[in-house]
């Protein structure tokens, strides 16, 4: 009799191999038992050796139909199983099987370590990704760099500031009044008459060296002095007022804030006629 058929683990009931000698399930050892044999009583026994044997009737044999040849389908490959083997034997193991079968030895789980490269250098007996971008992968490069702050933005807020400081200057800045400059290169001469530095003021002499007793040596000057009254727009009584002003009157004024200039005049014999034509501050 066979004493391995029905072979099973005697610590966790499940069905082991012929060779089996450790459970692969929890790694008990297999004990064998001797196998029991059931008595047969002594009638039984006597009948079985006494009774003939009736040959059973032969039938002739029944020609089957041949059946056209089938080809089998072509079964697409099977990827070869990973190795499995264990740890302490080096014996097979089944996939998902623990405990080894030839020794009873728990095989340990190691994860796969990957190893630790510098940039896109590989060693020779590495395998490389199969993704092709990882080939020339180089940290540095996947870090985008920083661009330059531009500074044309500061030079333009500033250009336009200058600029608009010189055109609030310009509407704002600029003094009241006519344009004297103008008018004295339209009636003076630089013998007799004199324009500010700052084009504030022009001042007229008739007799600026005292040359003539009646102080009308440069008697040009005296009507230029009407035609700039006429030109800034003064009242005609400045001009007559002007014409009869005396050595005992001083020195007179006016001030016309519509027009932004103040007009003084003085008349002398020895002295002659000083006008001074003055912008308002």
């Amino acid at each position: 009799m066979d004493n391995n058929l029905n072979k099973v683990c005697a610590s966790c009931g499940k069905a082991l191999d012929e060779n089996q000698k450790f459970c692969s399930e929890c790694g008990a050892m297999y004990e064998e038992t001797p196998a029991q044999e059931i008595p047969v009583p002594q009638a039984v026994a006597e009948n079985i050796e006494t009774a003939p044997v009736e040959a059973a009737p032969v039938e002739a044999p029944v020609e089957a139909p041949v059946a056209a040849p089938v080809e089998a389908p072509v079964a697409a490959p099977v990827a070869a199983p990973v190795a499995n083997k264990c740890n302490m034997c080096g014996n097979d193991m089944a996939p998902g099987q623990v405990f080894c079968a030839r020794c009873g030895n728990k095989k340990e789980v190691v994860a796969p370590v990957a190893p630790a490269f510098a940039g896109n250098q590989f060693p020779n007996n590495a395998a490389q990704p199969v993704n092709p971008a990882y080939m020339n992968y180089n940290p540095q490069a996947a870090v985008p760099a920083a661009k330059p702050k531009s500074k044309a933005p500061l030079f333009i807020i500033i250009a336009v500031v200058v600029l608009g400081l010189i055109i609030i200057g310009s509407l704002f800045g600029k003094d009241k009044g006519p344009d004297l400059a103008a008018i004295y290169d339209e009636y003076c001469k630089s013998t007799w008459a004199d324009l500010g530095a700052d084009e504030s003021y022009i001042s007229i002499d008739t007799n600026p060296y005292d040359y003539d007793d009646e102080g009308m040596y440069y008697v040009e000057g005296f009507y230029a002095v009407e035609k700039i009254n006429e030109e800034l727009g003064l009242p005609e009584y400045v001009w007559e007022e002007m014409g009869e002003t005396s050595g005992l009157d001083g020195r007179l004024s006016e001030t016309f804030e519509d027009i932004g200039i103040t007009v003084s005049w003085s008349y002398h014999p020895d002295k002659g006629f000083e006008v001074t034509y003055k912008k308002i501050k």
